[in-house]
């Protein structure tokens, strides 16, 4: 049994080296993928086991999840299957897409690529194709920022750039965009550093802070006069009293003020 299972994975490993070819020879060897995985994930003693192989392959479980739902689907079929319909020539090689189109009946595979253009993005193609296999959105619960939950995001995120760089290996071959890629990633890596590296708090006025930033001059903080050029032209200048205890008193609170401000 090993040793048909070693032979699958060395057929999947030809048919990965023929893969990047025309549109129509990528949708035949992707389903060719998703034949023999099917196979393997079947022979598969265990789950480990499974993913063993597809570490092995290359593959993320949700990469191969796409070539297993191609490997059952009635694309597959020898009679009847989709190099029976005339329609590879129009249908996208982008694993991602294809996961969807071989989903839909025959008939409304035909409609469907009837309009297709290729001139929408993946998502967008996607969603349509979602609404048509009237595939609900998954409902997301609301989930306490945590940096348990942080780290599961930026798990996800490392998923999806592997997925992209697969799904289009054979776009990103050339030596410019592969640079292009790399720069971008390091970019996005360095911008989230950027973020996450506590900031220093803003110094706020104490009861300590020199007097000059609330309008005292330096030379009369110790004598507790207000600066005559912190005040405004509505301010009225208080009455004289002839009554020296109360003045006593008036100046000695005042003293009293700006001895704990000084």
């Amino acid at each position: 049994m090993s040793s048909n299972r070693n032979a699958i994975v060395l057929e999947i490993k030809a048919i990965q080296i023929r893969l990047a070819r025309t549109e129509a020879e990528r949708v035949i060897y992707s389903l060719q993928i998703g034949q023999q995985l099917l196979k393997l994930k079947e022979d598969s003693p265990t789950n480990s086991k499974w993913l063993e192989y597809l570490r092995e392959l290359g593959y993320h479980p949700r990469v191969a999840d796409r070539y297993l739902q191609l490997g059952k689907s009635w694309w597959s079929n020898a009679e009847g299957g989709i190099q029976s319909t005339g329609l590879l020539d129009k249908i996208p090689g982008d694993l991602m897409i294809l996961e969807y189109l071989c989903r839909l009946e025959p008939g409304e595979l035909k409609n469907h690529l009837k309009h297709f253009n290729g001139k929408g993005g993946r998502s967008q193609i996607i969603e349509k194709l979602k609404e048509l296999l009237e595939i609900q959105p998954k409902s997301k619960p609301v989930v306490a920022m945590t940096a348990e939950v942080a780290f599961g995001r930026l798990g996800r995120l490392k998923e999806d750039i592997v997925n992209v760089e697969h799904d289009a290996r054979a776009e990103l071959s050339t030596p410019a965009w592969r640079e292009k890629l790399e720069n971008d990633l390091l970019s996005m890596i360095a911008d989230l550093s950027r973020r996450l590296t506590p900031r220093a708090p803003t110094p706020a006025v104490t009861i300590d802070q020199p007097m000059q930033t609330i309008g005292v001059e330096p030379d009369l903080r110790d004598r507790g006069t207000l600066s005559t050029a912190s005040r405004t032209v509505d301010d009225a200048e208080p009455e004289e009293s002839d009554d020296e205890s109360e003045f006593g008193v008036e100046e000695e609170a005042e003293q009293q003020l700006f001895s704990v401000t000084a």
